[in-house]
């Protein structure tokens, strides 16, 4: 990820621009067919570059790289811990499978509208192609069809983009994505199966040992020479087959997988979040911030003594120049796996305390401090909180989605 986060303004008009850019590269392959096969394949092959582009220029490919590291650590624990290292490779695997998965399916709606797209351009170049020498056929009521087939989608995407308040280039981007939908949905399948099936390598070894033998030789003739019965040793080659499953490259695989998969929608997931209304100042009575034990989400009024108190203890414990006091606290989001209550984070009238495991950053802040903060992730969401001093602090949440961006919602709330 980017070391500054970007805080530019959406840009309304946006849209507009999107929808005309629609209409340059629609208009021209239904009045003259033949251009279909330049324009399509030159929207895509820009689409696809700007696509490279933006991963690049958002820092992204600094996260592929150390997914490629962690995938290649976890091969290397895997072939030297024979049962533990095996079970870590197939979690990592399945883990960053179930990334990819929930990035086709955010990936659908675009597809769908890029075929239709893509459909209304073909099929006015498929009746000028079928179309006979010898017969003037009048096409003209298909190629109308075609065209308002094309403007209704279009206006469809044009309405679903006005929704989202985007900056330019985030609005470039998921135009980007509109046309190649299709191509990375495939490209995510094959990487899937691709990391299933190099998960382990079988590798099969044959080996020659020299073995004595001792071998009975019956009386005979040699020549006029009576030769009686006697035993030899004789040395032969024996062959021994050995069949050894090793970690293969499916963890790198995966690791590429699972970086790559969530950056594809997280830009849509980050401007749904952006774009949900901010409250009232009733909200802390609001229906909406109760506690709701599916979301690992607690407010004052219902919290769950035994978490908020394994929290409070552990968090003084980490920051002892803060006393933080149990009555205090407003809003709770427990982060802990088995529902210990340790870890998570905790909104006041005043700061955000955030206390999670060892590899995740803990830290408290002042609501008057914060400058900036927003959200991403569609498989786990992660809140981005940026200072006065310019310093930005991470919250990764696993545990629930609905109650990150509850947590979100109120941490912008307060900080207004």
């Amino acid at each position: 990820m980017s070391t500054e986060l970007r805080c530019e303004q959406p840009n309304q008009g946006a849209p507009n621009f999107i929808f005309i850019l629609l209409m340059i590269i629609g208009i021209p392959c239904i009045l003259f067919p033949a251009l279909t096969l330049f324009i399509i394949p030159l929207v895509i092959f820009s689409s696809f570059c700007f696509f490279i582009h933006y991963l690049y220029s958002e820092g992204h490919f600094s996260e592929i790289l150390s997914g490629i590291v962690i995938g290649i650590i976890i091969t290397a624990v895997a072939m030297i811990i024979p049962i533990v290292g095996p079970i870590i490779l197939v979690l990592w695997i399945i883990y960053n499978i179930a990334k990819a998965v929930g990035s086709i399916k955010g990936l659908v709606p675009d597809a769908i509208i890029s075929i239709l797209l893509v459909a209304s351009l073909l099929i006015p170049f498929i009746l000028d192609v079928n179309r006979s020498p010898y017969r003037h056929d009048n096409d003209l009521p298909e190629r109308i069809a075609c065209a308002a087939t094309y403007i209704i989608i279009s206006a469809v995407y044009y309405f679903r983009m006005k929704n989202y308040p985007m900056t330019t280039k985030d609005y470039l981007f998921r135009f980007s994505i509109l046309w190649i939908s299709g191509p990375l949905i495939m490209l995510l399948i094959m990487m899937i199966a691709m990391s299933i099936k190099a998960a382990f390598r079988i590798t099969v070894n044959t080996t020659l040992t020299p073995t004595t033998v001792t071998q009975n030789v019956s009386a005979h003739m040699r020549g006029e020479t009576l030769v009686n019965a006697y035993t030899r040793e004789v040395t032969r080659n024996i062959a021994t087959t050995t069949t050894h499953v090793l970690p293969g490259a499916g963890a790198v695989a995966a690791s590429v997988l699972g970086q790559v998969a969530p950056k594809i929608d997280q830009c849509e997931s980050e401007l749904i979040a952006e774009a949900l209304p901010i409250k009232d100042h009733e909200f802390l009575l609001d229906n909406t911030y109760q506690t709701n034990t599916d979301h690992n989400f607690y407010r004052y009024d219902d919290f769950d003594d035994k978490k908020i108190n394994n929290f409070v203890q552990c968090a003084n414990a980490k920051f002892p120049n803060q006393h933080i006091n149990k009555n205090d606290i407003l809003f709770y989001y427990n982060e802990t796996l088995f529902g210990s209550g340790d870890h998570g984070v905790i909104l006041t009238s005043e700061y955000v305390c955030c206390s999670l495991g060892r590899l995740y950053e803990s830290f408290i802040i002042n609501y008057a401090d914060i400058k900036h903060v927003s959200i991403k992730g569609s498989f786990n969401k992660t809140i981005t909180i940026l200072s006065q001093q310019k310093k930005m602090h991470k919250i990764e949440l696993t545990q629930s989605n609905k109650g990150a961006i509850k947590l979100y919602e109120l941490i912008r709330e307060f900080s207004l």
